[in-house]
């Protein structure tokens, strides 16, 4: 249902954690943390409120950022390493 609190996610507040967690972890990551060093102080909550979206909860990142379609036209032409974009990248440099 578009609109509701995602109920396996833990909602808004959950997901802004998670993400939360993830970039302070990847800020400090040797291969990934430049990619991510001049990274808006608004990027977390841009992330949680696209991954709600998506997920089926408030449409907030669609109203206000033109949803899937401009998340994309974002991150198209960044200058990012094969290593960077590999497997590794989300799983070791968050791993605890």
């Amino acid at each position: 249902m578009q609109g509701e609190k995602p109920v396996s996610t833990g909602g808004e507040d959950a997901i802004e954690q998670l993400f939360t967690v993830f970039y302070g972890k990847v800020r400090n990551d040797a291969l990934l943390g430049p990619v991510f060093a001049q990274m808006s102080p608004l990027h977390v909550k841009h992330v949680a409120a696209f991954v709600g979206d998506v997920f089926g909860g408030p449409p907030a990142y669609s109203e206000q950022h033109g949803g899937p379609p401009n998340m994309i036209r974002r991150h198209v032409g960044r200058a990012l390493t094969e290593e960077q974009r590999g497997t590794r990248t989300g799983m070791d440099a968050v791993r605890c």
